[in-house]
């Protein structure tokens, strides 16, 4: 992961404020503040139980980053949950792995964005377990003046209900983004096969050929 972050540094990429929605204990914010030491971020995680850890990076990051706990999709109101540390989500995972259901609170990732007082995110990483497309679905401002997007995918079912590889890219196309690069492959540890993949979208009209410029 930490290379291919890396390489669009290396491209030039300098975005201003970055994006981590399924914080959990914060460690992707840890590793791209590194890459990107001059970004701003906002985590944003449903689990509670996180903020202590979440708040701790914060108070290191001398006011380069900012924590939102919150349950975010396609639309405010009541939501079933399921707590299960990393596998923690809307959609329950298909193996036998103790959760918790509970109703949480849900809200959009616009509306946290804009309580967080951020005018514009640059780059948005999203990793919830299934729900990336319903987070993007009450992301209307998110998907019109975001560049970059990093989103989990999975390429066999393993939340249930939850959409597969082909229909975040057909969605992500769609909505005028395209898949550049390949960041991440997780393989079953029962087959080898691949699991899930961590995909990154550029714009459709940027041609990341030539490296990065300033649209």
């Amino acid at each position: 992961m930490a290379d291919r972050l890396t390489n669009l540094r290396n491209l030039g990429f300098r975005p201003n404020n970055i994006l981590d929605v399924g914080a959990y204990v914060g460690r992707w914010t840890e590793v791209t503040r590194r890459i990107f030491p001059e970004a701003k971020f906002l985590m944003v995680e449903a689990q509670e139980s996180k903020r202590e850890l979440l708040n701790a990076i914060v108070a290191g990051a001398r006011g380069q980053a900012q924590v939102d706990i919150a349950l975010v999709g396609s639309t405010p109101g009541e939501a079933t949950f399921y707590e299960m540390e990393t596998g923690s989500s809307m959609y329950p995972e298909m193996t036998a792995v103790p959760r918790t259901k509970v109703t949480k609170q849900r809200t959009t990732i616009d509306e946290v964005v804009a309580r967080n007082g951020i005018e514009q995110i640059d780059f948005a990483k999203l990793d919830v377990q299934g729900a990336e497309l319903d987070v993007l679905a009450g992301g209307t401002k998110l998907l019109k003046t975001c560049e970059l997007f990093l989103l989990e995918a999975s390429v066999a079912p393993y939340n249930e209900g939850a959409p597969l590889i082909a229909d975040v890219v057909a969605f992500m196309s769609q909505k005028g983004f395209r898949l550049f690069d390949l960041c991440e492959i997780k393989r079953a540890r029962s087959t080898n096969f691949v699991l899930q993949v961590d995909l990154l979208f550029a714009r459709s009209d940027r041609d990341m050929s030539r490296g990065w410029s300033p649209a």
